[in-house]
């Protein structure tokens, strides 16, 4: 693992970002801008820690989605109420109250996207 710049992933990454606030704004259906919102969500968090951090695809690839998958899960127990921070301004607009199997799969198709783009055409590992 080194921590070098890579501008090719801050690029897709700065991409990712635009077609995400492009997509927001088209404001398709409901369901339909939910998942693009995760997707595009998981695939910029990928996409910058990549162009910080140059280490195996896969590893990172499965890093960002037990952190997505296991912060879901965290908000669906009890551990904000004991923690004081449910009735807190800054993480109240981000905790949801149920866990969807649509968030996941969008999470893991993701994932597993962005990581044949970067295996097959990006880093050839």
């Amino acid at each position: 693992m080194k921590l070098e710049f890579n501008t090719t992933f801050f690029q897709i990454t700065v991409l990712i970002l635009i077609s995400k606030i492009i997509f927001s704004q088209v404001s398709l259906s409901a369901i339909t801008s939910h998942c693009l919102n995760n997707s595009f969500t998981i695939m910029s968090f990928y996409c910058f820690l990549r162009s910080l951090i140059n280490i195996y695809p896969l590893y990172i690839g499965l890093s960002i989605l037990i952190f997505f998958l296991t912060s879901r899960v965290i908000e669906l127990t009890k551990i904000l109420r004991y923690l004081n921070s449910e009735l807190n301004a800054l993480t109240n607009p981000t905790i949801n109250t149920t866990l969807e199997i649509s968030s996941i799969i969008t999470y893991i198709l993701g994932i597993v996207f962005i990581l044949i783009i970067d295996l097959k055409f990006i880093s050839n590992e």
